[in-house]
């Protein structure tokens, strides 16, 4: 009797089993496939271009502050203008400066320390147009967090964060005036220094 029912429960599984094996192939469907081919991915360029009162756009220029009479109480003004020759947005601009040459006559000065900074940024060449004040930043950053901010003081310190956002083609001006303090004495006459200033371009703010 055992064998008998055995028997029967496997003839019904395969009943089954073939019965689905049946069903299976009783639906058929549709597919199609289309293709989206040649897919380019490319980097974009971060491209800091400048250019002064006396060249062109170029990645250097020189020349473009400085003057050869200051005096106590005396100050002159300079630019560059910052360009965004790329195609990737900058976030912000580190400014350094880098003292190449000290000519004081061997008596150990630097006129550098005598050299108070205003910075701006601006909209045209003379920052008076959406004009912007870095210089307090910049004190708090290089400085002791106390105005006036000196030549000697970015020498010895890198500004990180200029915050001077440039969309890619974008144009923004920079504007520095050097004053010799009043305080300056005998010692800094006929002293003469030459400076390098260095811009960085950073696509994102975190960027040191």
């Amino acid at each position: 009797m055992r064998n008998i029912n055995t028997k029967i429960a496997l003839s019904a599984l395969s009943a089954v089993a073939a019965t689905l094996l049946i069903g299976a192939g009783t639906y058929a469907y549709f597919s199609d496939i289309a293709t989206s081919s040649s897919n380019a991915f490319s980097s974009g360029v971060l491209n800091l271009q400048l250019d002064d009162i006396s060249e062109g756009i170029s990645e250097n220029v020189s020349a473009s502050f400085g003057a050869g009479t200051l005096s106590p109480g005396n100050s002159v003004n300079g630019f560059v203008s910052l360009h965004n020759g790329g195609t990737v947005d900058i976030a912000e601009v580190k400014m350094a400066a880098n003292q190449t040459s000290n000519a004081n006559g061997g008596d150990g000065s630097d006129i550098a320390s005598v050299l108070d900074l205003t910075v701006l940024s601006g909209d045209d060449n003379t920052c008076t147009t959406s004009q912007f004040d870095h210089t307090i930043s910049i004190a708090g950053s290089v400085g002791d967090d106390v105005l006036p901010v000196t030549l000697a003081e970015l020498n010895a310190e890198d500004f990180d964060s200029l915050s001077i956002p440039l969309t890619a083609g974008s144009t923004k001006y920079l504007c520095v005036t050097f004053t010799m303090k009043t305080g300056a004495g005998d010692e800094y006459q006929g002293d003469s220094i030459l400076e390098d200033f260095v811009f960085t371009a950073h696509q994102h703010a975190s960027q040191i």
